[in-house]
């Protein structure tokens, strides 16, 4: 065999191992996780769903945090809190809304004293 077609032979062997080694050493990225919502309208009022890589997590169709099945008055209303639980959920928190929530996010009238 030539000299040079053994130098060809050696390194096509190095870039074989070389490259079976980098695949089994690489690990995967992380999978992108895409999270949103969507309002609907119900017999009761608005609510939403949550999706998480369009798999519904979350389906909402009337006012968390209250009593009944009364759903938002407003799109808009339900919108707003099914953003506020997309940053809960993205913060690592419970995904829940409370009455005063609702209050603070302008859902709910506050009670004046």
């Amino acid at each position: 065999m030539k000299r040079s077609h053994k130098f060809v032979l050696l390194a096509a062997i190095v870039i074989a191992a070389g490259s079976t080694v980098f695949m089994l050493t690489r690990k995967p990225g992380p999978k992108k996780i895409i999270v949103s919502y969507h309002c609907f309208q119900t017999e009761h009022g608005w609510g939403y769903d949550i999706t998480m890589n369009r798999e519904v997590i979350i389906h909402q169709p009337f006012m968390p945090a209250e009593a009944g099945y009364n759903g938002f008055q407003t799109k808009e209303q339900a919108a707003t809190v099914a953003r506020f639980v997309i940053e809960k959920i993205k913060s690592h928190e419970i995904p829940s809304v409370s009455h005063q929530q609702l209050q603070q996010l302008g859902v709910l009238p506050t009670q004046s004293k």
